[in-house]
């Protein structure tokens, strides 16, 4: 049993529409009772605005992941999945999370998405 996992598609956001970064992970497959963790860094220095804007108060970023899978069970592998999920963010003032430090992506139906 595993997971092929296709290529992972990440991107952040601020106020639901102002892309901020994107990033993507390349396709692997995961075995089964296997743990596979990814850091991704999104690059936003070029948004000095951004910064300025919440540099005295909290703001949310909103963070996506979209991506397909296939599950291998004995020798047959199933069709693809499409998964999308999203969590908020809560950052302060001085770009670090804020609240609890540990956030879960939720899924997230296709008639509720925001792009």
């Amino acid at each position: 049993m595993g997971i092929y996992y296709d290529d992972i598609y990440i991107t952040l956001t601020y106020n639901d529409s102002a892309v901020i970064g994107s990033h993507s992970l390349p396709s692997f497959y995961q075995g089964y009772r296997e743990t596979t963790i990814y850091v991704v860094l999104v690059n936003a220095d070029h948004l000095q605005q951004l910064w300025k804007g919440i540099t005295n108060r909290t703001t949310v970023f909103r963070v996506c992941l979209e991506n397909v899978v296939r599950y291998k069970i004995f020798r047959s592998q199933t069709k693809h999945h499409r998964i999308y999920n999203e969590a908020y963010v809560p950052v302060g003032s001085d770009g670090r999370m804020s609240g609890a430090k540990t956030i879960k992506l939720q899924h997230t139906s296709k008639l509720l998405r925001k792009t």
